[in-house]
C-alpha cells in the first residue's frame, strides 16, 4: 500500500480511533470498544489541540512518528483515574475487624515485624495513602507495634509520578475522616497554597512503581504480599484476562493473606483455589483434613482445577453491624432530610430513628431515641447547631457529624463546631450532588461512632486552612440584595437581624413598587423594626443602610456601581419573568435561591444560581462569598 493510500485510510476519525484503541488495548489489556468511543474521541481531540493539530490524519502521522512516547501519553489519557480516599470503606472495616486481629500474630513473629500490602491498581495513590492512614490509626488505637510497607503500582507512569509525589488539592482530602486525617498532611505555600502534601512519616512507608498487570513477566521480581488490593480494574478486562491476572496475583499472595477486588467485581466461577471471605474479599482455600482427598494440598498453586464454592455463613465475614446504627438527623431543610433517608438505609447498616428541624427539637429527639450518632446542620431557626453544641454537648452525648453549607475553613462556624465537640464535618454539596457524597457521609458517620470513646482534636491542617468570615473587609464597596415580597416578611426579618451585623448595605428588592416607594419604605420600617429608606435609582450605598427599591427600575443599575464579586443576591420564592430578565442582565454576581415548595420544579434562575438552600443559610453563604472575593 502506498504512503498516500495509507494516509487516506486513516484520515477519517473512526479509522484513527480504531487504530489508537487497538494499540492501547494491545499494551494495557483495557477494552476500549464502542461504549467508550465518545470518551476516546473527546480526549483525543483535546490531545490534538495540545499538539496544535487540526486534522485526524495529521495526528495519525504524529502518532506514527512518536509511537513509543505517544502511546505512553495515550495510556495516561485513556485509562480511568476516578478514585478517592477510603473508597469502598467496607474493605477497611474487614481489615480492622477480621483480618488484622487474626493475621498480626504471624507478622509479629517475623524478624522485621512488617506487614506488606500491594495496591496493584493504585492510580494516583489515593488507595495506598488511605491504607497508610488507616494502619496508623489502627496502630495508635490498639497500641500495636508492627511495621508496614505499602507498594503501589499502576500501568500509567504519570499517575505513578503523582502518587510518588504525594501532593493533592485540599478538596481531595476533605472526604477523609478526621480520625484518619490526624496530622499526616501539611499545607503548601505560595503558588501551591491550595494543595497539601503527605508527611514523610507516612510517605516513607509507601513505594510506587509502574507495572502492567497483563504482562506476566512483570511479576517475577515482586516479593510476597500479605494483602493485595486490586480493585475496580477488572471491569476493563475480559474474563480470560481476569483469570490470568488473578493467577499471577495469587502467586504473590502469602498463604494466609487476603485479596480484595472491587465491590462490583467477582472472581466466582473462574476455577481459582480461593474462598470468599466477604464482599469481593478472597483467601486461599484451607487444606483438607488428613482423611480428605489430597487434591488440594498445594493451596498456593493457581493451576488447581478447583471450583470456588458460594460464600457460606461460616466463611462470610459481616461488614455492617449486626444491628443498624441508629441516627437522628437535624436539619431545617426537608429536602436534605429526605436525602438523608436515602443515604442512611438499613442495607448500608443504618436506621434513621428521628429527625429535627432545629436545636430545641434535636435535644428532645436525642433524649427520646438515644441514637448512636447525630448529623447536625449549623443554620437553623430558633436554635442553631452551634448553639445546640454549646448548650447540650457534654460527656456521654452521642457523636455528632456536622453536615452544613458552611465551608470547613470557616473558623467562626465550622471550626468552632469541631472545637465544641463535633466528631467530623461534611460540607453540604449542592442539592443535586448530595447523593454523590453519600459514601463520604456514611464513612464519617461510621468513624464518628467507632471513635466515640476517643478525643479527636482539630488537626494542624484544618487550622492552617481556617479563615475568619466574621467581618467582611471593605464593606463600603460591597452590597447585598434581597428579592422578596411582603409575604416573606417573617423570613426577611430573621435575615436582616443576622445581616446587619456585617455593615454591608442591604437593598430590599420588591416588584412593582416604584410608584409607592415612600409608603413601602415606611411599611418595611414598621415590619422589620429598622429604618428602611426608599431608593429611586441604583447608586453606591453607605454602610449599615437598609433600602427598598423596585426591581425593574433599579436592580440592573447596581451593575455600574458594584462589580460582580461585590454583590450577593438572595432570592426568596420564585420571581416573575420580568424580574428574571433584570437579574440575568447583572452578570458575575452571587445568586442564592431559597429551597421551598414552590421552587421544587426547575427554578427560572437555576442556571445562574449556586443552588437551592434553606433561607437560614443565606447570611453565612453570602458572607463567605463577599469575604473570599475581597482578595484578603
Amino acid at each position: 500500500m502506498s504512503q498516500s493510500r495509507a494516509h487516506a485510510v486513516v484520515s477519517r476519525p473512526e479509522d484513527v480511533l480504531s487504530r489508537i484503541c487497538s494499540e492501547v488495548t494491545r499494551i494495557t489489556g483495557v477494552q476500549l470498544g464502542e461504549k467508550q468511543s465518545h470518551m476516546v474521541e473527546s480526549r483525543l481531540q483535546k490531545r490534538m489541540h495540545e499538539l496544535g493539530l487540526r486534522e485526524w490524519a495529521d495526528y495519525f502521522d504524529y502518532f506514527e512518528a512518536h509511537t513509543a512516547d505517544e502511546t505512553e501519553k495515550l495510556i495516561s489519557i485513556l485509562t480511568t483515574h476516578h478514585t478517592f480516599f477510603f473508597r469502598e470503606f467496607s474493605h477497611f472495616e474487614y481489615l480492622e475487624k477480621t483480618f488484622l486481629p487474626a493475621f498480626l500474630p504471624e507478622v509479629m513473629a517475623r524478624p522485621d515485624k512488617t506487614l506488606k500490602i500491594w495496591s496493584a491498581a493504585s492510580s494516583r495513590g489515593h488507595e495506598a495513602y488511605s491504607l497508610a492512614m488507616f494502619l496508623e490509626h489502627y496502630k495508635k488505637t490498639r497500641n500495636a507495634s508492627f511495621n508496614y510497607k505499602i507498594y503501589g503500582s499502576d500501568v500509567d507512569s504519570e499517575s505513578v509520578k503523582i502518587a510518588s509525589n504525594g501532593v493533592y488539592h485540599r478538596r481531595d482530602i476533605k472526604e477523609v475522616p478526621l480520625a484518619y486525617l490526624a496530622d499526616h498532611w501539611i499545607r503548601g505555600t505560595g503558588d501551591i497554597a491550595d494543595f497539601v502534601k503527605i508527611k514523610n512519616s507516612i510517605k516513607g512507608n509507601c513505594e510506587f512503581f509502574t507495572l502492567n498487570l497483563i504482562t506476566s513477566s512483570a511479576y517475577a521480581k515482586l516479593p510476597e504480599y500479605d494483602v493485595i488490593f486490586c480493585r475496580n480494574v477488572f471491569i476493563y478486562f475480559t474474563p480470560e484476562q481476569i483469570k490470568e491476572i488473578t493467577q499471577n496475583l495469587l502467586k504473590k499472595l502469602s498463604k494466609n493473606g487476603a485479596l480484595f477486588v472491587g465491590i462490583s467485581e467477582t472472581l466466582q466461577g473462574l476455577g481459582l483455589p480461593i474462598d470468599t471471605q466477604g464482599p469481593s474479599i478472597y483467601q486461599f482455600k484451607k487444606e483438607k483434613s488428613a482423611s480428605a482427598p489430597a487434591a488440594t494440598a498445594n493451596t498456593r498453586s493457581p493451576n488447581l482445577k478447583v471450583v470456588s464454592p458460594a460464600p457460606t455463613a461460616q466463611t462470610s465475614a459481616p461488614i455492617a453491624p449486626a444491628t443498624p446504627l441508629r441516627v437522628v438527623c437535624v436539619d431545617d431543610s426537608p429536602v436534605i432530610l429526605t436525602l438523608m433517608k436515602s443515604i442512611f438505609v438499613e442495607a448500608e447498616g443504618f436506621k434513621i430513628v428521628g429527625t429535627a428541624a432545629n436545636g430545641i427539637e434535636a435535644d428532645k429527639a436525642i433524649r427520646e431515641h438515644k441514637p448512636d450518632f447525630v448529623t447536625l446542620d449549623i443554620h437553623m431557626p430558633e436554635m442553631t447547631g452551634i448553639e445546640y453544641l454549646e448548650k447540650f454537648f457534654k460527656p456521654g452525648h452521642p457523636p455528632v457529624v456536622m453536615v452544613s453549607s458552611v465551608s470547613r475553613e470557616n473558623t467562626d462556624l465550622a471550626v468552632r463546631a469541631l472545637k465544641l465537640g463535633a466528631s467530623d464535618y461534611v460540607e453540604k454539596p449542592a442539592l443535586n450532588q448530595l447523593k454523590e457524597r453519600a459514601e463520604e457521609i456514611r464513612l464519617k458517620a461510621r468513624m464518628a461512632f467507632q471513635s466515640r470513646s476517643q478525643t479527636i482534636s482539630l488537626n494542624a491542617l484544618d487550622q492552617a486552612f481556617s479563615k475568619s468570615y466574621e467581618k467582611i473587609p471593605d464593606a463600603i464597596n460591597k452590597c447585598r440584595g434581597l428579592f422578596l415580597t411582603l409575604s416573606d416578611r417573617s423570613k426577611a426579618k430573621i435575615l436582616l437581624e443576622e445581616m446587619v451585623k456585617d455593615e454591608v448595605p442591604i437593598v430590599l428588592l420588591i416588584e412593582g413598587v416604584q410608584s409607592q416607594l415612600e409608603q413601602t419604605a415606611q411599611v418595611c420600617s414598621e415590619l422589620f423594626g429598622r429604618k428602611v429608606e426608599a431608593l429611586v435609582a441604583a447608586k453606591k450605598l453607605p454602610k449599615n443602610g437598609i433600602f427598598v427599591a423596585d426591581v425593574k427600575s433599579a436592580f440592573r443599575g447596581f451593575g455600574t456601581h458594584y462589580k460582580g464579586p461585590q454583590f450577593s443576591l438572595m432570592v426568596l420564592g420564585v420571581p416573575s419573568k420580568p424580574v428574571v430578565t433584570e437579574v440575568n442582565a447583572f452578570s458575575g454576581i452571587q445568586i442564592l435561591l431559597e429551597e421551598s415548595d414552590s421552587a421544587k420544579a426547575r427554578h427560572p434562575l437555576a442556571d445562574r444560581a449556586s443552588d437551592l438552600f434553606p433561607f437560614t443559610s443565606f447570611p453565612a453563604l453570602s458572607r463567605e462569598y463577599l469575604c473570599k472575593k475581597s482578595g484578603s
